[in-house]
């Protein structure tokens, strides 16, 4: 991954990134048992092993083999890791463990390909000094790439939409029946997004249209939340795939319940269902309080481990194959990293840190550092980016969407221009202006 453990990557020549990359594929290719004849130069073993590497049975062994093809580069490179799925960003922050992890190296120099202006965003929580930036999660829009497709949640048309990653064009918009504050999950060819009216949704990606949707709460009341009407049990804890489940969240007040749900992604079947970690008497730092866990933001699986977050509350940790409650952050004797170390810029905080086996939120240095040359080309402060397909994604806090590209280009513009109001002129709208006369 392009974190820590891999920024000097960035500084090596081409020849030398190409022995490297070739060097740790090769290396990746023994320690995973696949035979290598002695006589064979190293480029020819490459070249032979590089799909079975892709696509080997360990998720370790593919993600190696991915990020030497990164170091290396060049058009078979590029083309192996499309076929794979690697240079996608399929879901926040690249893949379920969140790691913003990506062995798709973007060019030194990039150009603006095009940008598209979206409605202001409205964010459920005002900013407030004490909640760490653990309620930032909606302040502007996260998309997710898959393909040749940019895939974008709106809280304001309570929709998603996909459009065109050669050129912004819009492909398709799905409405639901409430705000849809969080990135997608793209996989095998489908979408799967939450919505505060209090369902998970799956549509397929190339048309649109609706697969399946789940209800996470007992039935459909309604009230009044964040000044929109919205399920009492609103989805928001935002989904996350791996190995082919899908896990999400509903229910933001403990008193009233909270359910946690893996699903097959392809079906849409339960498989595991977590009810009872809703409300109980814990223990704070001042004496026992009556809450519970309340799913505000993205869940996060790595391994055996799926992560809750908790909204301005604790995280909490399941098992992610049974749904057995298995820790939470509400016990005071426990010393733990409660959060990731992460800009606000980057949309972050929403996965808590876990220490002895859970995620941290980590910064993508790589893309760090592209989008800082393009500060001139940008108009508004950055607030999430991602790098897919040789292109960089970047969103802006006040709703506007660019795309970068190493190709130079007159870059297309698609301006925001909302269609006016109709006038309604049915017999009850006057009735009712009347009304509002009198009561004045």
């Amino acid at each position: 991954m392009l974190n820590d453990s891999t920024y000097w990557t960035v500084g090596l020549d081409r020849p030398a990134r190409t022995v490297a990359g070739i060097g740790m594929a090769v290396a990746v290719a023994l320690l995973s048992g696949v035979g290598v004849a002695e006589a064979q130069p190293v480029e020819e073993v490459f070249g032979e092993l590089s799909d079975s590497l892709l696509y080997h049975d360990s998720r370790e062994v593919r993600e190696a083999a991915a990020h030497a093809l990164g170091q290396i580069g060049g058009e078979d490179a590029i083309a192996a890791l499309t076929a794979a799925g690697f240079l996608d960003w399929p879901m926040w922050r690249y893949d379920p463990a969140r790691s913003a992890g990506t062995p798709l190296p973007l060019a030194e120099e990039l150009h603006l390909q095009w940008v598209r202006e979206l409605p202001e965003p409205k964010r459920a929580w005002e900013h407030q000094l004490d909640d760490k930036g653990k309620l930032e999660f909606d302040v502007s829009y996260v998309p997710v790439v898959m393909d040749d497709k940019v895939f974008a949640p709106s809280n304001v048309t309570d929709s998603v939409t996909a459009y065109s990653l050669e050129d912004g064009s819009e492909l398709w918009r799905f409405y639901v029946d409430g705000p849809v504050r969080f990135a997608p999950a793209a996989w095998n060819d489908n979408v799967y997004f939450v919505s505060d009216d209090g369902y998970l949704y799956c549509v397929d990606a190339d048309s649109g249209e609706l697969e399946w949707k789940f209800q996470g709460g007992p039935n459909d009341h309604r009230l009044l939340g964040n000044e929109r009407i919205i399920n009492i049990w609103a989805a928001r804890g935002a989904p996350v795939i791996k190995d082919g489940t899908v896990y999400f969240a509903a229910g933001v007040w403990p008193m009233h319940g909270v359910f946690l749900y893996a699903l097959d992604a392809e079906t849409g079947e339960l498989e595991w269902l977590n009810d009872t970690v809703s409300s109980d008497y814990v223990r704070v730092y001042r004496g026992s309080v009556y809450g519970g866990l309340a799913p505000q933001g993205y869940l996060a699986a790595k391994d055996d481990n799926l992560v809750v977050s908790g909204g301005r509350g604790g995280a909490a940790l399941f098992d992610r194959h049974t749904g057995e409650f298995q820790d939470d952050w509400f016990d005071v004797d426990r010393e733990r990293v409660q959060y990731g170390v992460e800009e606000a810029t980057s949309g972050g905080y929403a996965v808590h840190a876990l220490d002895g086996g859970g995620m941290i939120t980590q910064r993508n240095e790589m893309l760090q550092k592209r989008v800082d040359p393009l500060a001139d080309a940008i108009d508004g402060e950055v607030f999430y980016k991602l790098a897919a397909h040789e292109r960089l994604i970047v969103t802006t806090e006040d709703g506007k969407l660019y795309c970068f590209g190493p190709e130079e280009m007159s870059p297309v513009r698609h301006e925001y221009r909302p269609e006016p109001l109709e006038p309604q002129t049915e017999d009850w709208t006057q009735t009712a202006a009347d009304i509002n006369e009198r009561l004045r």
